[in-house]
């Protein structure tokens, strides 16, 4: 017990180890992470008493050794390891040469689990991690405890594929279109139609045009059929070489 004269003053300051946050409770009631709380004019018995929950930021996602399209999103998981209702999360993609990207912000959710996803507008290389930092005062303050994802992950320029719905003539001319998420100079594309049970159909090639937007027909020599779907693949060096990079359209089309 602590004396304060009548009408005084008191200041306390809470000091978490490394790794801890204080969760501080004033007359019973949370006043949050607070690393400092002032009783004012005081005329009557107060409490105040703090505990400090471990945070232990694990990233669960995403897994080492994955290859993800540029501007694509990224969904990512991590836990906490206690449940507390204080702060706020950071997200960044951090390059092998230590520079980080992106810093969205995830609030408390008041468990120990989270996830979300960030958008990889990250320049196109290998070697990323995930590091996830938290601070007890959403908005401002330090960040005081970081995890790190295991391993590394690839970013690459991807393909997309508009979805493709409906029914089409048997060797009829399907309008194919696609884009990439960099302007491509170099190398040349392919066109398969990709049946229910994985098998491809003809490779119609299609050389690059300099930019991100290709547009092509090829012809549905293929058998009556549902659930295809078009695949666009790229490599590097036109005429030969194996296809690096691949785009899958949405949803899937019948050839009848």
């Amino acid at each position: 017990m602590i004396g304060v004269a009548s009408g005084g003053s008191i200041t306390f300051t809470i000091t978490p180890d490394t790794n801890r946050i204080a969760s501080v409770l004033v007359d019973g009631g949370s006043v949050g992470a607070v690393t400092s709380y002032t009783f004012t004019n005081v005329t009557a018995n107060h409490t105040i008493s703090a505990s400090f929950p471990y945070i232990n930021l694990n990233v669960t996602a995403p897994p080492a050794g994955g290859s993800y399209a540029q501007n694509s999103n990224l969904p990512i998981t991590w836990t906490t390891g206690a449940a507390f209702s204080s702060g706020e999360f950071a997200l960044w993609a951090q390059s092998a040469s230590g520079t980080w990207y992106v810093g969205k912000l995830v609030a408390n959710n008041g468990t120990a689990a989270y996830a979300t996803n960030v958008t990889l507008s990250v320049p196109l290389a290998s070697g990323y991690v995930i590091r996830v930092g938290y601070r007890p005062v959403a908005g401002s303050g330090a960040w005081t405890v970081y995890g790190l994802s295991g391993g590394s992950f690839t970013v690459a320029w991807g393909i997309t594929v508009p979805a493709l719905n409906g029914s089409y003539v048997q060797n009829s001319s399907l309008p194919v279109t696609w884009t990439t998420t960099a302007a491509v100079s170099t190398g040349e594309f392919a066109v398969w139609a990709q049946n229910a049970g994985g098998t491809w159909y003809f490779s119609k090639l299609v050389a690059n045009n300099g930019t991100a937007a290709y547009a092509t027909n090829v012809t549905l020599s293929v058998p009556l059929a549902s659930g295809y779907r078009i695949r666009v693949g790229y490599r590097p060096l036109a005429g030969s070489g194996a296809w690096t990079v691949f785009g899958l359209s949405g949803g899937s089309f019948t050839v009848n």
